[in-house]
């Protein structure tokens, strides 16, 4: 079905199949394979694969609600096109997308690019404004744009973006530093295979994860991370020594300011976040509420 609608529009490329495993990665460097054609349709396709539906959520794959999705329904807005979240902090990945702008005299609307990774589609808004039609024109247009589904969003629906508060929406590297995050995006985090960090051992948000499949799935540490009890079990017990050694330096006149000793901190839930990590996250309902 998804292919036909490709067609449908002129999909710039013809839907190939999907490569084995390990040629996968370098699948998507060249012609478009049907997986990176995926990444082509994913903005552009919900208003005609839902065509009841006046909005839908999307989120990717390794995200995690840990509030009530349910409080986005406040974001319908028909007024806007679609919400999004981003960043305030430098990305390599921004970095390469503006550049590609740049590159071909496109302006960047930096205060309102979005990170297509979660989203609230106004479909009935992209259906009255032929969203899917003018992806796939943008695409035809722009052979080879940086972040093909990202950067397809941010040009068509350009002034009709909105951002979530930052709350929805966070790299699991700055979960830790948001008030009561209620979205978690674990893109720079390799879940399925968890590597010890020197600096920091097993993350917080490691931790977190960990504690969602663990109760919902009833996954063991090595069947959800690929690693052994004792060695989640260790690398935990370093990350606690770690963070209170931070703790300890931080409250000395010059060790606090070191840079190591931010970097350690930034990387731990605070204190009214540490209900993050409670086993009662997963079985009261939201909020607290039992």
């Amino acid at each position: 079905r998804v292919g036909g609608l490709a067609r449908g529009h002129g999909a710039p490329h013809g839907l190939g199949t999907l490569p084995p495993p390990r040629r996968r990665r370098r699948a998507l460097r060249g012609p478009p394979s049907l997986e990176r054609l995926h990444r082509h349709l994913r903005p552009a396709l919900p208003p005609e694969l839902l065509p009841d539906l006046d909005w839908c959520v999307y989120a990717d794959g390794d995200t995690l609600f840990v509030d009530d999705p349910l409080g986005l329904i406040d974001f319908f807005d028909p007024s806007v096109g679609l919400w999004g979240w981003d960043s305030d902090e430098p990305s390599p990945v921004r970095k390469v997308i503006f550049d590609w702008f740049e590159a071909n005299g496109l302006e960047a609307d930096r205060q309102n690019h979005i990170c297509s990774g979660f989203m609230c589609l106004n479909l009935k808004w992209m259906r009255e404004n032929d969203v899917t039609q003018r992806c796939f024109d943008f695409l035809r247009a722009y052979k080879d744009p940086a972040y093909i589904d990202e950067t397809a969003l941010n040009v068509v629906c350009a002034g009709h973006i909105r951002l979530f508060p930052k709350r929805w929406g966070v790299y699991a590297l700055q979960a830790c530093t948001v008030d009561r995050p209620a979205l978690i995006h674990y893109i720079s985090e390799p879940l399925r295979r968890l590597r010890f960090n020197p600096k920091i051992g097993y993350r917080d948000t490691s931790r977190l994860w960990y504690g969602f499949v663990r109760h919902e799935f009833g996954l063991t540490i090595r069947q959800a991370c690929g690693i052994s009890p004792l060695n989640w079990w260790l690398g935990r017990a370093y990350n606690r020594a770690i963070t209170f050694a931070a703790a300890v330096c931080a409250k000395l006149p010059l060790l606090g300011r070191l840079g190591a000793v931010r970097t350690i901190r930034s990387h731990v839930l605070r204190p009214q976040n540490r209900y993050l990590l409670s086993p009662r996250l997963w079985t009261e309902r939201w909020h607290g509420e039992p």
